[in-house]
Protein backbone atom coordinates (compact mmCIF):
# COMPACT_ATOMS: atom_id res chain seq x y z
CA UNK A 1 0.00 0.00 0.00
CA UNK A 2 1.33 3.48 -0.94
CA UNK A 3 2.17 5.47 1.74
CA UNK A 4 0.15 8.98 1.77
CA UNK A 5 2.34 12.18 1.84
CA UNK A 6 0.09 14.93 2.43
CA UNK A 7 1.26 19.20 1.85
CA UNK A 8 -0.93 21.78 3.37
CA UNK A 9 -0.31 25.17 1.92
CA UNK A 10 -1.62 28.81 1.96
CA UNK A 11 -1.36 31.52 -0.24
CA UNK A 12 -0.39 34.44 0.86
CA UNK A 13 -0.09 37.72 -0.67
CA UNK A 14 0.08 35.51 -3.95
CA UNK A 15 2.31 32.90 -3.16
CA UNK A 16 2.34 29.57 -1.94
CA UNK A 17 3.36 28.68 1.00
CA UNK A 18 4.05 25.99 3.90
CA UNK A 19 1.63 25.44 6.68
CA UNK A 20 2.31 22.08 7.89
CA UNK A 21 2.84 18.56 6.18
CA UNK A 22 1.69 14.88 7.44
CA UNK A 23 3.12 12.13 5.77
CA UNK A 24 2.72 8.06 6.77
CA UNK A 25 5.86 6.32 7.68
CA UNK A 26 6.80 2.30 6.71
CA UNK A 27 5.66 1.45 10.10
CA UNK A 28 2.21 2.97 10.41
CA UNK A 29 3.24 5.78 12.18
CA UNK A 30 2.50 9.15 11.58
CA UNK A 31 4.62 12.56 11.16
CA UNK A 32 3.22 15.73 11.27
CA UNK A 33 5.92 18.31 10.75
CA UNK A 34 4.50 22.01 11.20
CA UNK A 35 6.84 24.83 9.27
CA UNK A 36 8.76 26.82 11.88
CA UNK A 37 11.41 29.72 11.55
CA UNK A 38 11.07 32.15 14.59
CA UNK A 39 11.57 32.43 18.29
CA UNK A 40 10.34 29.60 20.58
CA UNK A 41 7.73 31.04 22.71
CA UNK A 42 7.90 28.23 25.30
CA UNK A 43 11.55 29.28 26.66
CA UNK A 44 10.71 33.52 27.07
CA UNK A 45 14.50 33.70 27.20
CA UNK A 46 15.10 32.59 23.87
CA UNK A 47 13.68 36.21 22.80
CA UNK A 48 16.70 37.79 23.90
CA UNK A 49 19.01 34.45 22.85
CA UNK A 50 18.11 34.34 19.64
CA UNK A 51 17.35 30.50 19.53
CA UNK A 52 15.14 29.41 16.75
CA UNK A 53 12.98 26.20 15.86
CA UNK A 54 14.90 24.12 13.62
CA UNK A 55 12.83 21.18 13.28
CA UNK A 56 9.15 20.73 14.61
CA UNK A 57 7.04 17.24 14.62
CA UNK A 58 4.43 15.52 15.89
CA UNK A 59 4.49 11.56 15.44
CA UNK A 60 0.87 9.85 16.17
CA UNK A 61 2.51 6.10 17.18
CA UNK A 62 0.29 3.16 16.02
CA UNK A 63 1.12 1.86 19.66
CA UNK A 64 0.79 -1.92 19.04
CA UNK A 65 1.44 -2.84 22.49
CA UNK A 66 -1.82 -0.90 23.95
CA UNK A 67 -5.37 -2.28 22.56
CA UNK A 68 -7.11 0.98 23.92
CA UNK A 69 -4.48 4.17 23.79
CA UNK A 70 -2.07 5.99 21.04
CA UNK A 71 1.25 7.68 21.96
CA UNK A 72 1.45 11.37 20.06
CA UNK A 73 4.74 12.86 20.78
CA UNK A 74 5.96 16.07 20.12
CA UNK A 75 9.98 16.96 19.72
CA UNK A 76 11.13 20.10 19.01
CA UNK A 77 14.61 20.96 17.96
CA UNK A 78 16.30 24.24 18.86
CA UNK A 79 19.45 26.26 17.20
CA UNK A 80 21.13 25.61 20.43
CA UNK A 81 20.97 21.40 19.56
CA UNK A 82 18.17 21.47 22.39
CA UNK A 83 14.63 20.09 22.12
CA UNK A 84 11.81 20.33 24.25
CA UNK A 85 10.13 16.67 23.84
CA UNK A 86 6.54 16.48 25.34
CA UNK A 87 4.21 13.49 24.81
CA UNK A 88 0.05 12.64 24.94
CA UNK A 89 -1.79 9.76 25.80
CA UNK A 90 -4.95 9.17 24.22
CA UNK A 91 -7.60 6.81 23.43
CA UNK A 92 -9.32 9.11 21.23
CA UNK A 93 -7.68 6.98 17.76
CA UNK A 94 -8.94 3.39 18.97
CA UNK A 95 -12.20 4.31 20.22
CA UNK A 96 -15.04 6.15 17.87
CA UNK A 97 -16.05 8.70 20.21
CA UNK A 98 -14.50 12.13 20.68
CA UNK A 99 -11.92 14.28 18.64
CA UNK A 100 -8.27 14.62 20.40
CA UNK A 101 -6.70 18.18 20.30
CA UNK A 102 -3.17 18.20 19.41
CA UNK A 103 -2.07 21.59 19.19
CA UNK A 104 -3.23 25.09 18.57
CA UNK A 105 -0.93 27.70 16.30
CA UNK A 106 -1.16 31.39 15.54
CA UNK A 107 0.98 31.76 12.33
CA UNK A 108 3.61 33.76 11.69
CA UNK A 109 3.89 36.12 8.35
CA UNK A 110 5.04 33.19 6.21
CA UNK A 111 5.47 34.88 3.06
CA UNK A 112 9.09 34.89 3.72
CA UNK A 113 10.95 32.61 0.89
CA UNK A 114 11.70 30.10 3.99
CA UNK A 115 8.45 28.93 3.85
CA UNK A 116 8.43 27.67 0.34
CA UNK A 117 7.28 24.37 -0.14
CA UNK A 118 9.64 21.73 -0.72
CA UNK A 119 10.09 20.00 -4.28
CA UNK A 120 9.53 16.55 -2.05
CA UNK A 121 6.62 14.38 -3.62
CA UNK A 122 3.36 14.87 -1.61
CA UNK A 123 -0.19 15.65 -2.68
CA UNK A 124 -0.41 19.67 -2.59
CA UNK A 125 -3.50 20.87 -0.50
CA UNK A 126 -4.11 24.81 -0.37
CA UNK A 127 -6.54 25.63 2.51
CA UNK A 128 -6.97 29.34 2.13
CA UNK A 129 -5.46 32.64 0.94
CA UNK A 130 -5.29 35.70 2.31
CA UNK A 131 -2.81 39.13 2.55
CA UNK A 132 -0.59 38.80 5.99
CA UNK A 133 -0.85 42.59 6.33
CA UNK A 134 -4.33 42.11 6.66
CA UNK A 135 -4.58 38.84 8.18
CA UNK A 136 -3.25 35.98 11.01
CA UNK A 137 -4.13 32.67 10.05
CA UNK A 138 -5.23 30.33 13.17
CA UNK A 139 -5.08 26.44 12.99
CA UNK A 140 -6.43 23.77 15.59
CA UNK A 141 -5.06 20.18 14.79
CA UNK A 142 -7.27 16.82 15.98
CA UNK A 143 -7.18 13.54 15.48
CA UNK A 144 -9.71 10.76 15.65
CA UNK A 145 -10.82 7.31 15.00
CA UNK A 146 -11.37 6.81 10.90
CA UNK A 147 -14.98 5.48 11.53
CA UNK A 148 -15.28 9.22 13.34
CA UNK A 149 -16.44 11.99 11.33
CA UNK A 150 -16.28 15.87 12.26
CA UNK A 151 -19.71 17.43 11.86
CA UNK A 152 -19.35 21.40 12.07
CA UNK A 153 -22.15 22.76 14.18
CA UNK A 154 -23.51 25.82 12.11
CA UNK A 155 -21.51 28.15 12.87
CA UNK A 156 -19.56 31.62 11.29
CA UNK A 157 -16.05 32.24 10.40
CA UNK A 158 -14.90 28.47 10.93
CA UNK A 159 -13.19 26.61 7.90
CA UNK A 160 -12.92 22.18 8.77
CA UNK A 161 -11.09 19.86 6.53
CA UNK A 162 -11.08 15.83 7.72
CA UNK A 163 -8.29 13.85 5.94
CA UNK A 164 -8.13 10.17 6.27
CA UNK A 165 -4.83 8.08 7.05
CA UNK A 166 -4.08 4.56 8.18
CA UNK A 167 -3.96 4.67 11.21
CA UNK A 168 -6.47 7.93 12.28
CA UNK A 169 -8.46 10.48 10.93
CA UNK A 170 -6.66 14.15 10.85
CA UNK A 171 -9.03 17.30 11.85
CA UNK A 172 -8.27 20.72 10.84
CA UNK A 173 -9.85 24.33 12.22
CA UNK A 174 -9.26 27.40 11.12
CA UNK A 175 -10.06 31.13 10.78
CA UNK A 176 -8.23 34.41 10.18
CA UNK A 177 -8.19 36.97 12.92
CA UNK A 178 -8.73 40.83 11.86
CA UNK A 179 -5.27 41.99 12.07
CA UNK A 180 -2.18 41.61 10.58
CA UNK A 181 0.59 38.42 10.77
CA UNK A 182 3.20 38.79 13.42
CA UNK A 183 6.80 38.38 12.82
CA UNK A 184 6.79 35.51 15.41
CA UNK A 185 3.88 32.68 15.70
CA UNK A 186 3.23 30.33 18.37
CA UNK A 187 2.20 26.94 18.59
CA UNK A 188 0.65 25.40 22.04
CA UNK A 189 0.84 21.81 22.24
CA UNK A 190 -1.10 19.25 24.25
CA UNK A 191 0.25 16.80 26.66
CA UNK A 192 -0.72 14.61 29.24
CA UNK A 193 1.35 13.47 32.48
CA UNK A 194 1.65 11.00 34.98
CA UNK A 195 0.56 12.98 37.99
CA UNK A 196 2.44 10.53 40.24
CA UNK A 197 5.52 11.90 38.64
CA UNK A 198 4.63 15.84 38.11
CA UNK A 199 2.03 16.05 40.88
CA UNK A 200 -0.59 17.98 38.84
CA UNK A 201 -1.22 19.81 35.65
CA UNK A 202 1.10 22.26 34.14
CA UNK A 203 1.13 24.83 31.05
CA UNK A 204 -1.29 23.26 28.41
CA UNK A 205 -1.68 20.07 29.94
CA UNK A 206 -5.39 19.95 30.31
CA UNK A 207 -5.05 15.79 31.39
CA UNK A 208 -2.84 13.86 33.62
CA UNK A 209 -3.21 10.20 31.95
CA UNK A 210 -4.96 10.53 29.24
CA UNK A 211 -6.56 12.75 26.96
CA UNK A 212 -10.30 11.30 26.10
CA UNK A 213 -11.17 14.29 24.22
CA UNK A 214 -14.31 15.54 23.58
CA UNK A 215 -17.43 16.40 20.71
CA UNK A 216 -17.45 19.03 18.04
CA UNK A 217 -18.84 21.84 20.67
CA UNK A 218 -16.21 21.02 23.15
CA UNK A 219 -13.52 21.20 19.98
CA UNK A 220 -15.02 24.50 19.47
CA UNK A 221 -15.17 25.95 22.74
CA UNK A 222 -11.19 25.52 22.81
CA UNK A 223 -10.93 26.86 19.28
CA UNK A 224 -12.91 30.02 20.10
CA UNK A 225 -10.70 30.16 23.46
CA UNK A 226 -7.58 30.14 21.88
CA UNK A 227 -8.24 32.38 19.23
CA UNK A 228 -9.73 34.81 21.88
CA UNK A 229 -5.87 34.21 23.85
CA UNK A 230 -4.23 34.96 20.34
CA UNK A 231 -6.16 37.99 19.52
CA UNK A 232 -6.04 39.59 23.05
CA UNK A 233 -1.94 38.88 22.86
CA UNK A 234 -1.24 40.35 19.09
CA UNK A 235 -3.62 43.24 19.85
CA UNK A 236 -3.33 43.72 23.76
CA UNK A 237 0.23 42.32 24.75
CA UNK A 238 -1.65 40.00 27.02
CA UNK A 239 -0.18 37.27 28.10
CA UNK A 240 -1.51 33.59 26.61
CA UNK A 241 -2.54 31.87 29.86
CA UNK A 242 -1.23 28.71 30.83
CA UNK A 243 -3.91 26.66 31.81
CA UNK A 244 -6.91 28.08 30.29
CA UNK A 245 -9.87 25.94 31.53
CA UNK A 246 -11.16 25.01 27.99
CA UNK A 247 -8.20 23.10 27.28
CA UNK A 248 -10.20 20.11 29.37
CA UNK A 249 -11.47 18.72 26.66
CA UNK A 250 -13.81 15.93 27.95
CA UNK A 251 -18.07 16.99 26.79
Amino acid sequence: MARKSRKFLLEVNGKIRSAFSIYEQSKGDLILNVKSHYTDHTKPQADKNGVRIIDNRYSIHVSMESKDNNLIKQTRTLSDGSQINTHLITSCIKTPSNFCPIFSRMMPDISDEHFAPTKKRGERIVLDSYKSAELTPIFAIFACSLKRRFVLPQTKNVWVAQFDFEICSIVILWLFLDCPSPAIGCLRPIATLDPDTIGGHIENSPSITNQRGGNEDCCLRYFYFQCAQYYNYLVNGTQLSVNPYFMIMQN
